[in-house]
């Protein structure tokens, strides 16, 4: 089955120059020496090491001392795996800041009681790396989720042909789903905002609407103090904040108020 579906040196050239006019960045995972040799022959910046090479140490160090961009796929692994993979791409000449991290569930397709996404937010502060998300669910929505919890990298498989021979096609998107699950990614990503709270634009028109004012709650009369009694909070456009309230109390009034009228000092 294998050897019906790879592709040729001469068909992944025509699939590089695809990509190059598209402006697609081509990657690949290779699974034996002579394949890493022929990337490294294509100048390829990116290599992606599958799940199934994570424990595998002379391959580890031939990926690493290529000083490439490294995708690692952590599938079937544990955390002193991870590490070790790591160092010895370190060691073999690769710096940490362009190893990548990607969190995986090693199924076709995976269960949804299987996806433990708390692995991304584990290894995203334990590791202190970029982490990403391989995904073999069904569906959006591990993805989605992934990316709340701090995945920068998507993995999908796609095909164009769900009912074709092999492992991985009942698990994968089709063209029409591809384009819909990057367009859910998009706006999924435009939700999330940036690390931080504070009101939007829209919100500060709001609140001058919604948030209570401090107003009389009965005549008031100049001199006179302000209490807890003759003061209230009400919706308003105008007056103090309801903030300001605890500055208020025992200040004396400097004019007369109305029941319900502003207060301003």
């Amino acid at each position: 089955m294998l050897k019906k579906l790879a592709l040729s040196e001469q068909d992944l050239k025509k699939i590089i120059n695809r990509c190059l006019k598209k402006r697609i960045k081509f990657m690949s995972s290779p699974f034996d020496f002579e394949s890493i040799k022929f990337l490294k022959k294509l100048n390829i910046r990116i290599i992606k090491i599958p799940s199934g090479e994570i424990t595998n140490i002379p391959y580890l160090r031939k990926i690493g001392s290529l000083n490439r961009k490294i995708i690692l796929s952590t599938g079937m692994s544990n955390m002193r795996e991870i590490r070790s993979a790591i160092s010895i791409l370190e060691q073999s000449g690769t710096r940490k800041k362009n190893i990548s991290i990607l969190h995986c569930s090693t199924e076709y397709p995976a269960s949804i009681n299987n996806l433990n996404l708390f692995s991304i937010k584990y290894m995203k502060d334990f590791l202190k790396m970029n982490i990403g998300y391989s995904d073999h669910s069904e569906g959006y929505e591990a993805s989605l989720i992934a990316i709340s919890l701090g995945a920068t990298i998507l993995e999908k498989h796609f095909t164009l042909n769900k009912n074709l021979k092999g492992p991985d096609h009942k698990a994968s998107l089709s063209p029409k789903e591809l384009t819909k699950y990057v367009q859910k990614i998009r706006l999924f990503e435009r939700s999330l905002g940036k690390y931080h709270k504070k009101p939007y634009k829209q919100e500060i028109i709001i609140s001058k609407i919604v948030r209570k004012k401090i107003l009389a709650k009965e005549n008031i009369f100049k001199n006179q103090k302000f209490t807890t009694i003759n003061l209230t909070t009400k919706r308003s456009n105008k007056g103090l904040d309801a903030s300001l309230w605890d500055q208020l109390i025992g200040k004396k009034a400097k004019k007369n108020f109305k029941k319900d009228q502003a207060i301003t000092i």
